[in-house]
């Protein structure tokens, strides 16, 4: 089971050595997955553990004040997350006081204190007050070597949390799983069900109401949406406020 430190107000606790990359990871999608390998890859090589430091809540809330809509919850991006190789999970709470710290003070009083070996970094990472702080100024101000992992691409395009978002708010469940590398899936809690033949209606609803929702409409062999609601046929047989998860696939 993957382990999860959380830091809040500047408190950092005494970590064992490791190798981390670092960012959001909302869509743990194919671009994420080259930073987590190449943090799996240096932690193994070198005897440490696999670490991912990310933030909560989403950044984007609290910079702009306003719900942000998800791929995966936390908890289950800490768990693909751990099925990528990933052995830590370091949280940092993200206020208005870390929203407004300059980038130098972030190097010094957070990552400088989390015995790191070496950090991961997409090419487009920033930090700090305003996001002036980028990949080339943890290079020339961290003690530690920095490695920065360049853009994924899919079909021209860059692979991108907010492609997967439209891909799957459209029902485009081929270039979902495309982006992210595996089928996207939905976790959610079954408010009633009844058998029809062979099979069992399960009238659903999803768990995460902030998770990204698909149109309303059918979707052959696996479901219909209407109005955020999932009308499921399975042959499972789930009884009433079961938790489960419909792969789209």
């Amino acid at each position: 089971m993957v382990e999860i430190i959380r830091i809040r107000n500047n408190e950092i606790p005494e970590m064992e050595r490791s190798i981390a990359c670092i960012g959001f990871f909302d869509g743990m999608h194919r671009g994420h997955q080259k930073l987590i390998a190449r943090t799996v890859n240096a932690a193994r090589a070198s005897g440490i553990s696999a670490a991912m430091i990310c933030f909560s809540p989403d950044p984007l809330e609290v910079i702009s004040g306003k719900r942000v809509s998800h791929l995966f919850s936390d908890e289950e991006r800490y768990d693909i997350a751990a099925s990528f190789g990933i052995e830590k999970i370091i949280e940092i709470f993200f206020d208005e006081s870390l929203m407004n710290m300059e980038a130098e003070a972030f190097i010094e009083k957070y990552l400088e204190k989390m015995n790191l070996a070496g950090l991961v970094c997409g090419y487009d990472f920033s930090f700090g007050k305003k996001g002036k702080g980028d990949p080339a100024l943890l290079v020339k101000k961290t003690s530690f070597p920095v490695y920065v992992i360049d853009e994924e691409r899919y079909e021209g395009e860059k692979v991108s949390s907010t492609r997967i978002k439209e891909a799957v708010r459209s029902g485009d469940f081929r270039l979902s799983e495309h982006l992210l590398g595996f089928p996207y899936y939905f976790i959610v809690t079954v408010e009633k069900a009844s058998e029809t033949g062979e099979k069992w209606l399960l009238r659903c609803r999803n768990k995460d109401k902030d998770c990204i929702m698909p149109q309303d409409g059918s979707y052959p062999g696996l479901f219909e949406v209407k109005d955020a609601e999932f009308l499921l046929y399975s042959d499972i047989r789930l009884k009433e406020r079961d938790t489960f998860r419909i792969n789209t696939r």
